[in-house]
């Protein structure tokens, strides 16, 4: 029986998404049968925009209905990444806890073997103030949060993931400052396989890591496809899944 795979992130989960797939497949083996839920600018609670494009907040998507309609999976891997991504949203960070904490009740529920990745918090404390309302007036336009307090909220949240991790009994996975850029939130393209390599290694209790090559096809056959539900210039669309079925038998819903 295939093993399971669940995944649920934002912008870093989308940017390295086929080489978390790659990673999954060595670490695990394959056919898998992968269930996604990320997006630029995607959030844990809410409706998002990013650019001309809306998807559901990760909680409301189909993602959780199709996993109930399915039995369940002999073994089951789940990722929760971008934790703080609805911070410039406007969100405090008790409500991004409630709603992480949420996923984390249902993939109990499907008897995951859960991973959450801590906030960057050790790069976005060096980030200049300048380089912090460039980022923001370029990646989020709507938001108004001034450094000080956006830093002050990654703080809080840091620390309540680990009072979360260490009451659901989940490893929290701390992310290494070297393998972010010029905006301190997003992992380099040259630091993808590593960092990801790093990260998934924790589903293996021997903790053995497995680096997935760099593949321009494997990246584009990933970015043509397309959520089960999305709006595009205000136009709801649907794509039937899975949206991706590669020839090693794995296939991947997304929503």
């Amino acid at each position: 029986m295939p093993r399971r795979v669940i995944l649920l992130g934002a912008s870093n989960l989308t940017r390295g998404f086929s080489t978390v797939i790659e990673t999954a497949r060595l670490l695990l083996g394959s056919p898998l049968h992968i269930f996604a839920a990320h997006g630029h600018g995607r959030s844990y609670g809410m409706r998002s925009r990013f650019l001309m494009r809306q998807l559901p907040g990760i909680l409301e998507c189909g993602l959780w209905p199709a996993l109930r309609r399915r039995p369940p999976a002999a073994q089951t891997y789940a990722l929760i990444t971008d934790p703080g991504n609805d911070i410039v949203y406007g969100r405090d960070p008790e409500t991004l806890i409630e709603w992480i904490d949420e996923c984390i009740t249902r993939l109990n529920g499907r008897h995951a073997k859960t991973i959450i990745t801590q906030v960057p918090i050790a790069r976005v404390r060096r980030l200049p103030e300048w380089r912090y309302s460039l980022l923001r007036a370029i990646l989020y336009p709507s938001c108004r949060l001034p450094f000080a307090a956006a830093l002050d909220r990654a703080e809080r949240l840091s620390h309540l993931l680990g009072e979360l991790a260490m009451r659901r009994h989940i490893p929290l996975i701390d992310m290494n400052p070297a393998w972010y850029g010029f905006d301190a939130i997003h992992i380099q393209r040259k630091q993808l396989s590593l960092a990801w390599s790093s990260i998934l290694s924790h589903w293996i209790d021997a903790g053995r890591a497995a680096c997935a090559a760099p593949s321009l096809r494997r990246c584009l056959i990933f970015r043509r496809a397309t959520p089960e539900t999305y709006r595009l210039f205000g136009r709801e669309l649907h794509t039937s899944q899975p949206a991706v079925r590669l020839p090693n038998g794995t296939i991947v819903h997304l929503y």
